[in-house]
């Protein structure tokens, strides 16, 4: 089995480069739509069946959109319409009226640039946010101000998910780090004496060993639990599979260039949005570790000269563990663009992706065939 594509629609919806999209999914009206945010600092509504619309227009940050969060209808009675919530390198944090198109607040806590949004769990009630500063803050949906602020990284935090009552991030620094919050925790941030740098992770992995800088790009889950995570620096682009307790890597595939978003397609199929233009489909199925004891054979990564060889021995038990595993996956090559893919988006029941290079959005229609 394998998956191909054919284009639907290219559209040219923003005055820049578009650099996310989310699925939003109105159970009112029973609609599908995606959402995507530009450099421009709009955001746009699309029609992924056929890749119309583009008219709706939400404007309220004066620089890029980096991230769209989508907080469904309250459960009960639905007496709250759906919103979105948009972060951006003006520093701010955006809350819209998807039922209006109007904006319902900002937040402007954060000092630097705003990369991602996280929901803490199913109830959307609290999410978190990264910055360019290495700051991540956990929010309440009704509240004007952070419930909870600390610093994840000395660098720029780029990817964050929730998950299993933890959370984790990955940067610009090369390291994959689990925190873990208790009510103790959320009860001194109310001190304002107490630092929230004081704030500690239980795991922390150094993804690739090198001396390179490496950054962290994309934190998702699989639905066996399992983490992946796009890595990459100036000699290796790959993406990992790790365990959600510990960080320990499982396997990893060598991309062709920095990995920008990963979908899974169904369980078995993996997409993969990358730097070279490339939408690449990958067969994961004998890859979907559930049992450590199952690793693969082991790699260092290559080093880029004679000289740098010695900066690839193991630093610590976690991080000497990476695999090149002569079983690896070819990837199947979906679509080529000129352009970097900076992010893409599935909505399965139609059969339709959506990827964004430069300021194109691109509407596909897949099929698993023979």
């Amino acid at each position: 089995m394998r998956v191909a594509c054919k284009l639907i629609k290219e559209c040219f919806g923003h005055e820049d480069g578009v650099m996310c999209l989310t699925v939003f999914t109105d159970s009112v009206n029973n609609t599908v739509s995606v959402l995507s945010g530009g450099i421009d600092g709009t955001i746009k509504e699309w029609n992924p069946a056929d890749g119309s619309g583009g008219e709706h227009l939400l404007k309220g940050h004066e620089e890029t959109v980096n991230c769209i969060l989508i907080k469904k209808e309250t459960a009960i009675k639905k007496v709250a319409p759906p919103m979105a919530i948009s972060c951006s390198d003006d520093k701010s944090i955006v809350f819209w009226d998807l039922r209006t198109k109007a904006q319902v607040k900002k937040l402007e806590s954060h000092q630097s640039a705003v990369n991602k949004l996280v929901w803490k769990d199913e109830n959307e009630e609290e999410f978190y946010s990264c910055d360019d500063e290495g700051e991540v803050r956990c929010w309440n949906v009704d509240s004007a101000a952070p419930k909870l602020t600390f610093h994840a990284g000395i660098e720029s935090i780029n990817a964050i998910l929730y998950t299993n009552d933890a959370l984790w991030t990955g940067g610009d620094d090369g390291f994959l780090r689990k925190w873990v919050f208790s009510e103790e925790n959320f009860a001194k941030m109310d001190d304002e004496s107490q630092s929230a740098s004081t704030l500690v992770p239980v795991t922390n992995v150094e993804v690739i060993n090198t001396d390179d800088t490496v950054l962290i790009n994309v934190i998702t889950k699989h639905a066996n639990g399992n983490l992946w995570i796009a890595v990459g620096h100036r000699s290796l682009s790959a993406v990992q599979q790790r365990n959600s307790d510990t960080g320990a890597l499982l396997c990893a595939f060598r991309a062709s260039d920095w990995v920008r978003s990963i979908f899974f397609w169904d369980p078995d199929t993996m997409l993969t949005a990358s730097d070279d233009g490339n939408l690449n489909a990958w067969d994961i199925t004998s890859f979907i570790v559930h049992d450590p004891s199952q690793l693969p054979g082991k790699l260092s990564a290559p080093p880029s000269d004679e000289n740098e060889a010695a900066a690839h021995e193991g630093r610590s038990e976690a991080s000497n563990t990476e695999f090149n595993d002569t079983r690896a996956p070819t990837p199947a090559l979906l679509a080529k663009g000129a352009d970097a893919v900076m992010d893409f988006c599935g909505v399965n029941h139609m059969g339709v992706v959506v990827s964004t290079s430069d300021t194109l959005l691109n509407f596909w229609k897949l099929e698993t065939v023979e």
